[in-house]
């Protein structure tokens, strides 16, 4: 019976899967971060070069000497986190960032728990048995191993960003810090019922742009009636960049520019506190279509067309990364992703698309300072 139980357990586990099974083994890990964190520093495919895709690492059948932790070995993160300006694209069909190292993960925390899973899910069984007969016995072996997974399948995530941003902030010369909190000092960062931070690096995010990179997610709770007694909640997770822009204070108290999911509707920022702000035409179909842009009122509205110059606008349009959004206000600037980064590419595109629009709005308070002297 105690086989019985073990089988969809392992199968769970990816024991099928022999190379990411011998990933989650010690060192190993670090053999599979090389494929999964690649940098966003080559636009173009590899293929467009003319480069042959490269043959994922070999992985070692020794055995297991060292356990695994959430951090990886110190020796690889050369290997592993190239620098920006290495210019290396990773081939199409290397191991998803991920896929690999979630499923690495996920086994050391079954490995670790097998005898209690087998032991809880055959005690679960027999209960059922005992109580109900077969039936009962089924129902029950389900609901144990339901309950093992979505624990594994959640410890598994939690470990995996942990291994992701370790590496990356050792890697790009940022630091990790304690802080769990961000300021609320924009829309996105005051938004829900509870907000939660899980990961903070701090550091320069580029040319001279002094910042925070961060995991946020915002938490609404469900009001009234059946909802509020359950417990009912949705979780909003961002990939968040801020940087701190004192000299915009006067010119540009607040400036809102969200990516556009319908005629009417802003992706993730769909805020009624935003009510009571201006949109703003730059007579620009292709950033009409894709962005809304709010302003306060009284906002001038010419130096705000001096700021959205012609290769601003193609940088918003045409490089710009999916779903990228931004809000300036009170001299801070906060750009987000919707989701959680699964890879450094990810992590290195909203640092430089945070340092492009900070740059772009220090470029013009600076020309406007000048001009009035």
């Amino acid at each position: 019976m105690l086989a019985g139980v073990a089988w969809p357990l392992n199968s769970f586990a990816g024991a099928e899967n022999a190379d990411i099974v011998r990933a989650a083994r010690g060192a190993d890990l670090g053999l599979y971060l090389q494929p999964a964190l690649q940098t966003s520093s080559a636009k173009e495919p590899m293929a467009q070069h003319g480069a042959a895709p490269e043959s994922a690492p070999a992985v070692s059948d020794q055995p297991d000497t060292q356990p695994l932790t959430s951090q990886p070995p110190p020796g690889v993160l050369q290997t592993a986190m190239p620098s920006p300006s290495a210019g290396a694209a990773a081939p199409a069909d290397e191991v998803d960032a991920g896929s690999a190292l979630h499923s690495a993960h996920l086994h050391r925390v079954l490995r670790r728990h097998s005898i209690l899973i087998v032991l809880s899910v055959a005690g679960a069984t027999a209960f059922g048995l005992a109580v109900a007969g077969a039936g009962m016995a089924v129902l029950m072996f389900g609901i144990a191993v339901v309950s093992w997974a979505l624990y594994a399948y959640q410890a598994a995530d939690e470990a995996s960003l942990d291994s992701l941003w370790g590496a990356y902030a050792q890697q790009r010369g940022m630091r990790r810090t304690g802080d769990d909190s961000l300021p609320e000092a924009t829309p996105l960062l005051r938004k829900g019922n509870k907000r939660e931070v899980p990961q903070v690096l701090c550091g320069d995010l580029g040319s001279g742009v002094e910042g925070r990179l961060a995991i946020y997610k915002y938490i609404e709770v469900e009001r009234g009636g059946i909802a509020e007694k359950e417990g009912k909640k949705h979780v909003h997770p961002f990939t968040v960049a801020i940087a701190e822009l004192p000299q915009s204070g006067d010119l540009l108290p607040h400036l809102y520019c969200y990516r556009k999911v319908g005629p009417a509707m802003v992706e993730g920022h769909d805020d009624p506190f935003l009510r009571g702000y201006e949109p703003v035409d730059l007579e620009s179909v292709a950033l009409a279509k894709r962005y809304a842009l709010l302003v306060a009122e009284g906002q001038d509205p010419n130096w705000i067309r001096q700021l959205f110059s012609p290769s601003f606008i193609v940088w918003l349009t045409e490089s710009a990364p999916k779903k990228f959004a931004f809000e300036l206000e009170d001299g801070v600037l906060c750009c987000s992703l919707p989701g959680y980064p699964r890879g450094a590419a990810r992590l290195d595109e909203l640092r430089e698309a945070a340092v492009e629009v900070a740059t772009r709005i220090r470029e013009e308070v600076s020309e406007t300072h000048r001009t009035r002297g």
